[in-house]
């Protein structure tokens, strides 16, 4: 009877410990590439809320990534340019 009750009661942990790894945001992250598929440094990065509208704004780095963190799940689109260089279309990008 005992070896029951301490796996019932393991398996309550366990399921509760599942529950709380929940998350309510996530983030969106790539690389900003040229039409030659080259990497682009240093380009300004817009994300932008399909819901809300709120915008987010970044930096590629030395190897052309970007990331934005802490997103709340959503749809969004993903801007990127660089001064002296035309504006791309926007891409659309789901967060979860």
């Amino acid at each position: 009877m005992m070896p029951r009750c301490i796996s019932a009661l393991l398996l309550s942990l366990i399921g509760s410990a599942a529950l709380q790894a929940q998350f309510d945001t996530g983030q969106i992250g790539g690389y900003v590439r040229d039409a030659s598929q080259a990497v682009v440094t240093g380009a300004s990065v817009t994300v932008t809320n399909q819901g809300n509208g709120e915008q987010r704004q970044t930096t590629t780095n030395s190897s052309g990534y970007y990331v934005v963190p802490n997103l709340l799940v959503g749809t969004y689109s993903v801007a990127a340019e660089l001064a002296g260089r035309s504006r791309p279309r926007a891409h659309k990008w789901a967060a979860w």
